[in-house]
């Protein structure tokens, strides 16, 4: 597994990071982790994270992700389960493994539009924030900022006695 720092897309098979503040301590920085098999949402849902102060690593692939989610403390997980109207092999699965942690991180999943079903599955599983029909990258920069605003939060509140 190649872990690339460029600005290009990752490839099958790679892992894409993107540090978007300056490390004072491994300890402080905060991780994204953000799936999707399309490209082009993948980047909107990447860049969106970095825009908000992520530290973010972007997977193609489930089982590349769960990887990363297992090796890495990400706090906020970005799932997109909408490639073509179609939810990708893994995926599923991949969304059920992250929210069994959900109450040591935030999770969001980017769903299908019109699709109660996956809804209620995903409410079910506990997860944080369920988007249907994403398109617009603004919004998802700001549901990043909030989730970096619930992560700092909780981190000050264990801190604190």
């Amino acid at each position: 597994m190649k872990i690339s720092e460029s600005a290009a897309p990752p490839v099958m098979g790679q892992v894409e990071k993107t540090v978007s503040r300056p490390r004072k301590a491994e300890t402080s920085v905060l991780q994204c982790l953000v799936v999707s098999a399309s490209q082009t949402r993948r980047n909107m849902l990447r860049n969106a994270a970095s825009t908000a102060g992520w530290d973010t690593l972007a997977c193609a692939e489930p089982q590349l992700a769960l990887a990363e989610f297992q090796r890495k403390v990400c706090q906020f997980t970005l799932v997109d389960l909408d490639l073509r109207g179609q939810t990708p092999e893994g995926f599923r699965a991949l969304v059920q493994t992250v929210a069994a942690d959900s109450s040591r991180i935030l999770v969001a999943v980017c769903g299908h539009e019109a699709d109660p079903a996956e809804e209620v599955w995903v409410r079910q599983l506990g997860i944080w924030l369920y988007l249907p029909g994403v398109t617009n990258s603004s919004e998802i920069s700001l549901l990043c900022e909030q989730a970096l605003l619930v992560v700092e939060k909780q981190r000050k509140d264990v801190k604190t006695p």
